[in-house]
């Protein structure tokens, strides 16, 4: 694979996560649940890298809080989300249509694109927690975000849960 095939494959790939995360947010703004999308997917609205193609993203992260879970859960059902796994720290969910894993050598294109719903946002150091849930809300605000509504949090919160994030 070429660099340049392998920037079109990142490119289309990313396309594909954006849409479905406007219409992820698009189901949970319609049911009334707060949603904030995490991690890669902000940076790539900001256009943090002047070329979003240049960013890979392996899956979608989306919070909300603890008791919408399950009404979130179902919302994202009823667009055709099924559940793959339940985690300590998440739910992974497949979007509707999603393929059996076409290359095992990059985040293709057509490999599925999951989904990861988040309650808390916690990771675990070595036996230790720590807990950024209430950070990332605390200065969060909605606004448009890919053609929906969604929370985003402020830039220190993001950027202290992206540094702890990548620490582990």
């Amino acid at each position: 694979q070429t660099v340049e095939s392998g920037y079109r494959a990142n490119a289309l790939r990313n396309e594909r996560l954006l849409a479905d995360l406007t219409r992820v947010l698009a189901a949970l703004a319609a049911a009334g649940i707060p949603a904030m999308p995490l991690k890669g997917s902000l940076l790539l609205e900001d256009n943090v890298y002047g070329d979003a193609s240049l960013r890979a993203l392996h899956d979608l992260d989306v919070l909300v809080p603890p008791e919408h879970l399950i009404p979130a859960t179902q919302a994202l059902q009823t667009i055709g989300y099924r559940i793959e796994n339940r985690t300590w720290r998440h739910i992974v969910l497949h979007p509707p249509g999603a393929a059996t894993i076409v290359s095992w050598t990059q985040d293709h294109p057509d490999n599925p694109r999951y989904l990861d719903l988040h309650s808390h946002v916690r990771e675990e150091f070595r036996g230790a927690s720590y807990d950024l849930t209430a950070l990332l809300w605390q200065h969060a605000r909605p606004r448009s975000f890919l053609g929906a509504t969604a929370w985003t949090p402020a830039r220190a919160a993001l950027l202290h849960h992206l540094a702890v994030h990548a620490s582990i």
